[in-house]
């Protein structure tokens, strides 16, 4: 999708540095390039980054708590600003606003709410639990922290980036526990919200969603937009179905296969370097 929206999209500056920096997830390191190539793919460098730090997080879970490393790594964070602020290095962890938007320094509470969430399921027996408090605690949840995210949010900042400290508070650290609170209760409860995200359907589209995120803003997106009308109700539906539909297509005969190949790809290579062993 990167190469394609560099060789097909008319106002991405293309050039060889910007294009190596994107492929390589480094430009999220970059507030400059942050948002360069397919802008929304920023959260992959954040998503490197916690696969890459995932076998230190857990090797240190014996000698530091789980809720305990997210200080550490937000202090680094803190550290490598207040250091590449004064040298202008094509936005290089520029300012606090671009280090806790866009990088894992800033965003890593979210990454060990999953962590947290993914080792109590693990725990917890396959019964499921009548009742829908936990669920609906969620979903209310989530509702209070946009609205006080928005209360606070100033009329001059009306844009993506998160730029004052109650933001930051509201966004990053009480909106993560709301979600994971949600993801709780789905996964507890038995309730018809549970079950409408467990069907079928909703569970292709769910496969689905990280195609969907790819696409949504990009070259097809551009072009879909030519073609319906985006100022009228029926042209937004229109675009969000087509792009659903062309997600399911590139997850079931692009991204699924070559996740095949590549997991027998990798097997293979196991049994042979044991073989040699």
């Amino acid at each position: 999708i990167t190469i394609c929206a560099f060789i097909f999209a008319p106002d991405i500056v293309k050039t060889v540095p910007i294009f190596i920096l994107n492929i390589t997830f480094l430009r999220g390191f970059f507030n400059l390039y942050v948002l360069s190539g397919v802008p929304q793919g920023w959260s992959l460098t954040a998503e490197e980054c916690f696969y890459f730090s995932a076998p230190f997080i857990f090797f240190l879970l014996k000698s530091i708590r789980l809720f305990i490393q997210p200080i550490f790594i937000t202090l680094i964070g803190i550290s490598l600003v207040s250091i590449f602020s004064r040298h202008y290095i094509y936005g290089f962890f520029e300012n606090y606003t671009f280090m806790f938007g866009y990088t894992f320094f800033g965003r890593s509470l979210e990454f060990y709410i999953g962590i947290y969430l993914a080792l109590r399921v693990k725990k917890l027996s396959r019964v499921e639990k009548k009742g829908f408090l936990l669920s609906l605690l969620g979903v209310l949840s989530i509702i209070f922290c946009i609205l006080l995210a928005l209360l606070t949010k100033k009329e001059s900042d009306y844009n993506d980036d998160i730029h004052n400290p109650f933001e930051i508070a509201i966004l990053l650290y009480l909106l993560p526990f709301a979600i994971g609170i949600l993801f709780y209760g789905l996964l507890r409860e038995k309730t018809y919200l549970s079950k409408l995200l467990g069907s079928g359907l909703f569970e292709l589209l769910g496969k689905s969603s990280f195609v969907f995120y790819m696409i949504h803003v990009g070259f097809i997106t551009i072009f879909l937009k030519k073609v319906f009308p985006i100022a009228t109700p029926w042209g937004f539906i229109s675009i969000f179905v087509c792009l659903n539909i062309i997600s399911i297509i590139l997850f079931k005969y692009v991204e699924s296969p070559l996740n095949k190949l590549i997991r027998g790809l990798s097997k293979k290579n196991r049994r042979w370097a044991f073989q040699r062993a």
